[in-house]
């Protein structure tokens, strides 16, 4: 069973959910707009083996609020996070944007990561704008509800046309405790300023799993994304899942869970016990 607790930065609250103690730690980061929740596909497997820690990224979910969202002001949260609370070698699994501060932060605590999980993130943004990918106009909308100028069912209605009642209140409940000011900087494609991602995946000195979908179901990493990963990493994996889009653990939960497995296991005996299916 999960407990939300919190943890103070020094310049910020953490909100994060902790479970039993199982194993070895692991923490797990959401995507853009989410909050922890977005990960149970994988949380209510994985804490069965390991001590999980899921944690709301600053402006999502019941984190702090931060005058400034680009990508690199995530990393010293969470390396404040593993550093101070967790206190020795983690798991680091991220989705999307959850993916990019992963990266982030292996790089700035490289001996504190043992191992690093990638779920399809938007290494896109390096070179491109966010206008270029159909997120856009998700992304836009979200920033129409929370700023008030259109509501969630006209929003909803036109970007997810299938979505029952029940998922658009779901998403706007998830949606409602999002920043609007980190929406902002998305749009204005202030995202990855000052970010060097080659620099950032260089300086990566765990084993790195690159998990990803099939862009003609949503996912946002193109073939040259993930030649851009292997490239640049040190000690690189890219797999792609198919039948999968952007949200991967939503659309293949077994298959990522495997996948998992096999990676952490290979790694040290230490993951050997943590038998995920």
């Amino acid at each position: 069973m999960l407990t939300e607790k919190s943890f103070d930065t020094g310049t910020l609250t953490i909100n994060y959910a902790e479970g039993s103690t199982n194993g070895p730690p692991i923490v797990l980061l959401h995507g853009a707009t989410a909050h922890w929740q977005e990960l149970i596909p994988l949380i209510s497997n994985l804490e069965n083996n390991w001590h999980v820690y899921a944690c709301d990224q600053r402006g999502h979910g019941n984190s702090g609020r931060a005058a400034s969202y680009r990508s690199i002001d995530f990393f010293p949260d969470m390396t404040a996070f593993i550093k101070y609370r967790i206190c020795s070698p983690t798991v680091l699994i991220g989705h999307s944007g959850g993916a990019i501060v992963a990266l982030g932060t292996a790089a700035e605590i490289p001996t504190l990561i043992r191992a690093l999980i990638l779920l399809d993130p938007p290494l896109f943004l390096r070179e491109k704008s966010i206008r270029s990918n159909n997120t856009y106009n998700y992304f836009l909308g979200v920033y129409n509800i929370l700023t008030h100028q259109r509501t969630a069912y006209e929003v909803f209605s036109e970007v997810f046309p299938g979505m029952d009642a029940a998922g658009r209140q779901q998403l706007e409940e998830m949606i409602s405790q999002v920043d609007p000011k980190f929406v902002k900087v998305l749009l204005e494609d202030r995202y990855f300023e000052e970010l060097d991602t080659q620099n950032i995946l260089a300086k990566v000195t765990c084993p790195t799993l690159f998990l990803y979908g099939e862009i003609e179901k949503g996912s946002v990493v193109r073939d040259e994304d993930v030649e851009f990963f292997y490239t640049n990493i040190q000690n690189g994996t890219a797999i792609q899942i198919k039948d999968a889009g952007h949200i991967l653990h939503v659309d293949q939960p077994e298959r990522v869970l495997e996948l998992i497995k096999q990676f952490t296991q290979n790694q040290s005996p230490q993951f050997s016990s943590a038998k995920l299916l």
